[in-house]
């Protein structure tokens, strides 16, 4: 009986790998269709063929690389998105290194006029600065303290 399951398992890893679109999976026993969640007869290597050819089953192919493609874009935005940018950084450090208020940024002929016209960057609102950048900034000037003071009595 062992050998019957290893022959099982052969021939349904071999039908993995002769598509190898990466759409066909196994638990070594089953055929599994992972575009249209399905379990596909296996006994006769026609009916795979058949299966792959059905136009429910190619739809949902297609549907699935595009959903695959939108979500690695997606994630690739939020990647990108979600690690902040160094010029709302910079720009919140030195308006306050300068000791200049952030609402100063609100001004449009700063704002558009000078700022995202020369630097081709987008100007964060004074709001944004406040919640996002501020508190980082404060963390990297407490942490030059901390260096310089390090082992030196206060």
């Amino acid at each position: 009986m062992a050998k019957v399951k290893s022959k099982t398992s052969k021939k349904v890893i071999g039908l993995v790998k002769e598509y190898e679109s990466g759409i066909l999976s196994t638990d070594n026993t089953l055929l599994f269709c992972k575009a249209c969640g399905k379990t596909i007869n296996h006994e006769k290597k026609y009916f795979v063929y058949q299966y792959m050819q059905m136009t429910k089953h190619k739809s949902a192919t297609e549907k699935m690389k595009t959903e695959s493609k939108q979500a690695c874009l997606l994630s690739t935005f939020v990647a990108d998105s979600s690690s902040k940018s160094q010029f709302p950084t910079d720009l919140c450090m030195a308006f306050i290194d300068v000791g200049i208020p952030l609402w100063i940024l609100e001004n449009k002929s700063l704002r558009g006029g000078v700022l995202e016209k020369y630097t081709k960057q987008h100007i964060p609102s004074k709001s944004s600065l406040r919640k996002n950048y501020i508190d980082n900034n404060f963390n990297n000037v407490m942490d030059r303290i901390r260096c310089e003071v390090a082992y030196n009595k206060i």
